[in-house]
């Protein structure tokens, strides 16, 4: 097990007050299997300035100041856990984290190299499913299927 690794993801995302410790075990277990799954290159790949925000399912609601650890300079990217993870299986749960963080490095590049701001939407899970799939992980996306379609 890379313990570095660990101590990386845990420092940068963890051991925030934007996510709770206490209340959010399953997405704390699904944050160190990610860090031992993610390749180097790719964890090199999350933009520095990115809150994960795993707030305890106990409030109702919070307001933050979002100021950077290293000064005043503001966060790029927000990543939401919603607290609902802590009700599914384990694998699950270690699935969707993975894809929304594939998110964060699909979507830093894709800014980097075209200025975008984003993908079309079915695509743009696929792309996170195939790179979390190089890592280890299960596709996560669900397309919407046919029946559940609103009719007009």
């Amino acid at each position: 097990m890379n313990g570095r690794a660990w101590d990386s993801f845990l420092n940068r995302f963890v051991l925030t007050t934007w996510f709770d410790k206490g209340d959010r075990p399953k997405t704390r277990q699904a944050m160190y299997v990610l860090s031992q799954k993610i390749p180097a290159h790719d964890r090199k790949r999350i933009p520095p300035s990115t809150i994960v925000y795993a707030p305890s399912p106990k409030m109702s609601g919070e307001a933050r100041r979002r100021v950077h650890p290293a000064g005043r300079k503001r966060y790029e990217f927000f990543l939401y856990l919603s607290p609902m993870l802590e009700e599914m299986e384990q694998a699950e749960v270690e699935n969707i984290v993975a894809h929304e963080f594939a998110h964060l490095i699909l979507e830093s590049r894709k800014r980097r190299i075209s200025g975008a701001d984003t993908y079309p939407g079915a695509a743009r899970d696929q792309a996170a499913d195939r790179l979390i799939e190089q890592w280890g992980f299960i596709a996560a996306y669900k397309p919407p299927s046919k029946s559940n379609e609103v009719k007009l």
